[in-house]
């Protein structure tokens, strides 16, 4: 029985949430593009990055708090929390709870994500750790 995109997704989110790399590689195709703003990467590119962000926020969980699913296509709203406890670039850890808002699109084929296109508010998770030096 296969799962549906929606099911490959929770399933996708789950690695992601227990830092679990090896699985989350699973679920997207080998030509697997993550785009944030203008950046595209590679799947080895952004679990690097995912593995960067955990150094500082260990803790780090995405919460699904909507999700929209069309045809070969699923939207995400979500929440991430967790805890500033190490550096992530070079300021002082501050020990404090942390929130990451963002919306995510997937593009699925044959079962498995191939791309997708992030939207987050990184500025405002900059600004939480002491990283964001001015209103630009």
């Amino acid at each position: 029985m296969s799962m549906t995109n929606q099911q490959t997704l929770h399933q996708y989110l789950d690695a992601y949430n227990r830092a679990d790399w090896i699985k989350l590689a699973d679920y997207v195709a080998p030509t697997y593009v993550h785009r944030n703003n203008d950046t595209a990467l590679g799947i080895s590119q952004f679990m690097s990055g995912a593995r960067w962000l955990r150094a500082g926020i260990p803790d780090f969980h995405i919460e699904v708090h909507a999700m929209v699913v069309d045809e070969d296509m699923v939207a995400v709203r979500w929440e991430a929390h967790g805890t500033h406890t190490h550096s992530l670039a070079g300021e002082d850890p501050t020990d404090r709870a942390v929130t990451l808002y963002g919306i995510t699109l997937y593009r699925f084929e044959d079962g498995l994500i191939v791309e997708d296109w992030e939207a987050t508010d990184e500025r405002h998770l900059r600004k939480q750790v002491g990283m964001d030096t001015g209103d630009q």
